[in-house]
């Protein structure tokens, strides 16, 4: 099975989306993991979606410093589209954050905590279980 990394373009026209074969598969195990967009199980992945309908928010860039059955802690790039004016045209804002994978059940965490690195402004977001 191959995993198909993702990548989105947007301009003022449309929204497109092109994938590229991986040569990173789904992990098969028994540890705790976090579902991708294609409810495909992962550990310490490098890449987290957000919002999987559109795209418009995903981390980047992840370090994983800490990993468990009960919750992961890393750092990467948070990655929004700030949807203004609109979400076709908007701007992406790209920040550091501290990350955190909480929630777990059935062996999959279901919550995303994200928050400003030095700040502490946090958000937390539900994840595909």
């Amino acid at each position: 099975m191959q995993l198909f990394r993702c990548t989105v373009a947007v301009s003022a026209l449309a929204l497109t989306a092109g994938c590229t074969a991986s040569q990173a598969a789904p992990v098969q195990t028994a540890a705790t993991t976090v579902m991708n967009c294609l409810s495909e199980p992962h550990v310490r992945p490098a890449h987290l979606a957000i919002t999987c309908a559109d795209a418009n928010h995903f981390v980047t860039d992840i370090t994983w410093e800490h990993w468990d059955a009960d919750g992961a802690r890393g750092t990467g790039i948070d990655d929004k589209n700030l949807c203004v004016p609109h979400c076709v045209g908007g701007r992406r804002q790209q920040e550091p954050i501290d990350l955190e994978l909480s929630n777990p059940r059935a062996g999959v965490f279901t919550v995303v905590t994200i928050k400003l690195s030095g700040s502490r402004k946090q958000q937390s977001y539900s994840l595909p279980a």
